[in-house]
């Protein structure tokens, strides 16, 4: 028991003279110093010998599987396949480097076939073995073995599409510049594409759309091409068509239109109060001049007092102009009214 008392005793009189020691800066603390340039070059050999094996394994030949869907080049926008489109299971031997292309490209890769005239007259398309084994060794590289492929054969029919000629529409958002507006209608060319299909899916399409497009801060006229929204089933005539979008700089006018009521009885006339209405609108300023009353028609109706209760007419504002009128706003709303007998 005495003798661990001393251990204690001995170990925190070490303690104390390792404390003192560090706060006398008296105790050196080393560290291992790392030879970088050693570590660089064993890093540097390593990396290399992972680069021969990588060649080395690369030169060796594998196995592997493609998928590869076939293309019908020629085909009319009129004719589709009967079925669905073939696809073939390709199995080939070739060197690792090889394999590693197919891999990062097989993706975009496909057998390619040029539909000949007699296949078109007799709108059916036949391949046997044989055709199947040329178009895919045509696709393959030279160095590729061909081992197997599925199907063995096709066998399908062409069939008609149904066609209908529709409107081109945008579709998104356009942002005029502070000050400037759309003036006037948007302009496609073409204005209709044909569109090919079944008949189901052609009736239930009533347009064609652009792919959705944002013109932001317009401040002149935008000349664009756009592509048209694709649709599962059918094809269209043009892949894209041009857009113009007329914007131009805005004015307010205010203008003065006589009020007219309807549905009058026969031997009355009616008088109103006011007899006009007060209408304001943001006009392009190519229209601000040919803008006049005769643009708008403002009525009222007696057929209204029915269900009214308050004694005044709604007034009703009817827009005239074959052109765009933004922010339109027109007072008063409701008028007082006199009926009298003639």
């Amino acid at each position: 028991m005495q003798r661990w008392s001393e251990i204690c005793e001995t170990i925190k009189k070490r303690q104390s003279e390792i404390s003192n020691a560090i706060k006398d800066k008296e105790v050196k603390i080393n560290l291992p110093r790392f030879e970088w340039k050693e570590i660089f070059i064993f890093f540097s050999f390593l990396l290399l010998s992972f680069a021969f094996w990588v060649m080395q394994t690369m030169q060796e030949e594998y196995e592997t599987q493609l998928v590869l869907p076939l293309d019908l080049s020629g085909l009319p926008r009129d004719l589709t396949l009967g079925g669905e489109q073939p696809v073939f299971t390709v199995r080939i031997r070739d060197k690792g480097s090889a394999l590693l292309n197919y891999k990062f490209s097989h993706k975009k890769a496909k057998i390619t076939l040029a539909l000949q005239n007699g296949v078109l007259q007799k709108r059916r398309l036949r391949l046997n073995a044989k055709d199947i084994e040329t178009l895919l060794l045509a696709q393959l590289s030279p160095t590729s073995s061909l081992l197997s492929f599925t199907p063995q054969s096709i066998n399908l029919g062409l069939q008609p599409l149904g066609k209908r000629k529709l409107p081109v529409r945008f579709n998104g958002l356009i942002n005029p510049a502070p000050g400037y507006t759309v003036s006037g209608d948007l302009h496609f060319v073409p204005p209709q594409v044909e569109v090919y299909g079944g008949e189901g899916l052609l009736d239930s399409l009533q347009e064609v759309q652009t792919v959705y497009t944002e013109f932001d801060a317009v401040n002149k006229n935008v000349k664009r091409r756009l592509r048209l929204q694709a649709v599962a089933g059918l094809r269209f005539s043009r892949p894209d068509v041009s857009i113009e979008v007329p914007v131009e700089a805005f004015t307010e006018k205010q203008l003065n239109i006589p009020l007219h009521c309807l549905h009058v009885p026969t031997g009355f006339v009616v008088r109103l109060f006011p007899q006009q209405l007060r209408v304001s609108c943001n006009v392009p300023l190519s229209r601000f001049k040919g803008l006049t009353p005769d643009d708008f028609a403002a009525e009222v109706s007696l057929d209204s007092l029915e269900w009214n209760s308050s004694g005044l007419l709604a007034v009703h504002l009817r827009e005239l102009a074959h052109f765009k009128l933004e922010h339109l706003r027109y007072s008063p709303d409701s008028v007082e009214f006199v009926l009298e007998r003639q």
